[in-house]
């Protein structure tokens, strides 16, 4: 389990990004913990800097957390646009949400995830995030 230099947060509720960012960044795994309300807005990031298919960019994160219930656009859809970005399967992806409902868990499974992880995020669960980064 080694540090990485970008987490890339997304949820529409910045308190919990907040204390999330605090947590990864008190735990030393990452170097930079970045936050985005809007899915839209981090799709950009990604297609600038993650579209290539062999080394990513030092801009590219290498993990993301993602909420599902979001407005406007979904963790779900999201990850539809997310998917078809080449780079896409060199960073890992976890759920971070308060959903417990069985379709969200159900159509989850469609997609190319590391993680399917309940708020709140806490010590342990960060632990068990990193170790899955190589």
């Amino acid at each position: 389990m080694g540090k990485v230099k970008r987490v890339m947060l997304i949820d529409d509720d910045y308190v919990t990004n907040s204390i999330n960012q605090t947590l990864i960044i008190r735990s030393n795994y990452a170097d930079t913990v970045e936050i985005y309300q809007s899915p839209r807005e981090a799709l950009k990031l990604l297609t600038a800097f993650c579209s290539k298919d062999e080394v990513l960019s030092a801009d590219c994160p290498r993990l993301i957390l993602l909420d599902i219930s979001m407005p406007a656009m979904d963790g779900f859809q999201f990850l539809d646009e997310f998917e078809k970005l080449p780079g896409s399967k060199q960073i890992l992806v976890f759920l971070l949400t308060s959903s417990m409902h069985p379709t969200d868990m159900q159509q989850a499974r469609k997609y190319n995830l590391a993680g399917y992880l309940n708020k709140p995020l806490n010590q342990e669960k960060i632990s068990n995030i990193f170790s899955r980064v190589p």
